[in-house]
């Protein structure tokens, strides 16, 4: 009940300080400010920027699950398309745009049939990843393979599919 509570009211709102504080940075700095959730707690990190790769998911859960640690496989979701993208702004926009996101949550229901993901990949060798449901509303992230919690994500997933169709694998 107390994870509930933290998810439905506290993370937006430490999501919103974390993304206000962002726009204090200097103009020369490149830093994203990573907001991530555990169980137990929150806990933010700086963190400057280095890459990320948009997966497009296959989220049916009746369908055959490739193998962990095989490279169709993002947290056990079948990896359908790909796009990296190292372009310090872009990363940047993609980050950003992530965040407004997590911070519009307000609730989520329980399919989570995730259809994308994004692996945030920082210059401190740091790897963040999200595992993301628009259907429910829900995301799962992981930090350096380790799960770190979750919650409710706003928003929809169009930009995320225009960014897979300009290039994929």
């Amino acid at each position: 009940m107390l994870a509930s509570i933290v998810n439905r009211h506290l993370i937006p709102v430490l999501a919103c300080c974390i993304i206000l504080l962002g726009g204090c940075q200097g103009k020369d700095e490149a830093v994203a400010i990573q907001s991530s959730v555990t169980t137990s707690s929150v806990t933010t990190s700086s963190v400057t920027t280095a890459s990320v790769v948009i997966y497009r998911l296959d989220g049916e859960r009746d369908r055959p699950k490739p193998l962990a640690g095989s490279p169709e496989n993002f947290h056990g979701w079948r990896i359908l398309r790909s796009v990296s993208i190292s372009d310090p702004d872009r990363v940047d926009d993609v980050m950003e745009r992530l965040r407004e996101q997590i911070a519009q949550g307000t609730g989520r229901s329980r399919c989570f049939i995730p259809r994308h993901g994004i692996r945030h990949m920082t210059e401190d060798g740091s790897v963040i990843d999200y595992v993301i449901c628009y259907q429910c509303s829900a995301y799962s992230s992981y930090r350096d393979g380790e799960s770190a919690g979750g919650g409710a994500i706003g928003g929809s997933r169009r930009w995320l599919d225009r960014l897979l169709a300009r290039t994929s694998r």
